[in-house]
């Protein structure tokens, strides 16, 4: 009762405050108390499991990826550990969503794709502005390669077999200035996933490619520490710039492994770990003080990054993606 005269003493906003506070003391006490307890419960059990069951370590990245006997070809071998997920069983209604959506993402390829092969067919690329042909990618057939797996995805079969026939014309031995990079990416990458994905009496026409291409890419790692030319002439075998970016040297990791996998050849395996050991050799030397972080500009012939920049986005973006 003493209380209660009093609070009527105090204007009654300021009860509305004291209220308010009380209210909120009341639930951060209760809801600290139950996290609290249920954390520690939980660290508890963690801490009891990690000490009491006996873990294995995990194997070697290496080994996984790549195990080799001997220096020889011959004894060459390749393990790929499986990394696709499993799925659950779909409903029949959500079969319904799934298939109604795929279908206007296929509409949507085709638009596209027809464009391409009516108009710039062979090229890198179709304007769609000016529905011209264009080559900023060696004018080897970009899209063409870059599509093969999509149309599969898609099942598209018939696009496929008949893009299939001009692959096989492709020279890659072009007399230009293209990107290691890009042609990696879009080209053995190209190749390398639609021949996983197919089942074409005629798919050893895609290994065979990006054989060819593996072979016609090679001299661009020869440089003093096995990073890669910026860019790079297949038919002189030079390369014209003095330093490259992080996101070019350090994602052909994928495609490289790949290829030395299906091939046997380890060159292809050898050339792209020579990367990820340069970059596990300059430690702190760049200037960071992260590991696993590294400079956007490395120079090609001093083997040593040339700023401090470090960048999740464009020059570096999908060298984390990769390594």
């Amino acid at each position: 009762m003493a209380l209660a005269s009093k609070l009527k003493g105090i204007p009654y906003k300021w009860r509305q405050v004291v209220l308010g506070c009380t209210i909120c003391v009341f639930v951060y006490a209760t809801f600290y108390y139950t996290t609290y307890r249920s954390t520690s419960a939980t660290d508890e059990a963690k801490k009891n499991y990690y000490f009491t069951e006996k873990l294995e370590p995990p194997a070697p990245l290496e080994s996984m990826i790549i195990s080799q006997r001997t220096h020889g070809f011959d004894n060459f071998e390749s393990r790929l550990p499986q990394i696709q997920t499993i799925f659950n069983t779909e409903s029949w209604k959500e079969r319904v969503v799934r298939e109604e959506r795929a279908e206007s993402i296929k509409k949507a390829f085709m638009h596209g794709w027809t464009g391409y092969k009516t108009h710039a067919l062979g090229h890198d690329e179709l304007k769609p502005l000016s529905v011209e042909p264009s080559d900023p990618f060696g004018g080897m057939g970009a899209t063409m390669v870059d599509s093969l797996s999509t149309m599969l995805v898609m099942g598209l079969d018939d696009e496929f077999d008949q893009v299939l026939s001009l692959i096989e014309e492709i020279d890659f031995k072009v007399d230009t200035d293209i990107s290691v990079f890009e042609t990696t990416i879009r080209y053995l990458g190209g190749l390398l996933s639609a021949y996983e994905l197919s089942d074409n009496p005629r798919k050893h026409i895609l290994l065979v490619k990006a054989n060819e291409l593996g072979e016609v890419l090679l001299p661009a790692f020869d440089t003093k520490f096995g990073i890669p030319y910026y860019k790079f002439n297949p038919v002189t075998k030079e390369g014209i710039n003095n330093s490259t970016y992080l996101a070019d040297m350090a994602t052909v990791q994928l495609e490289f492994f790949t290829l030395s996998h299906y091939t046997g050849n380890p060159v292809y395996a050898k050339k792209a770990q020579a990367i990820t050991d340069f970059l596990d050799s300059t430690e702190y030397a760049h200037g960071t003080r992260l590991p696993g972080l590294y400079p956007n500009e490395v120079n090609l012939y001093a083997g040593y990054f040339s700023d401090s920049i470090v960048s999740f986005g464009a020059m570096g973006d999908s060298a984390y993606e990769v390594i």
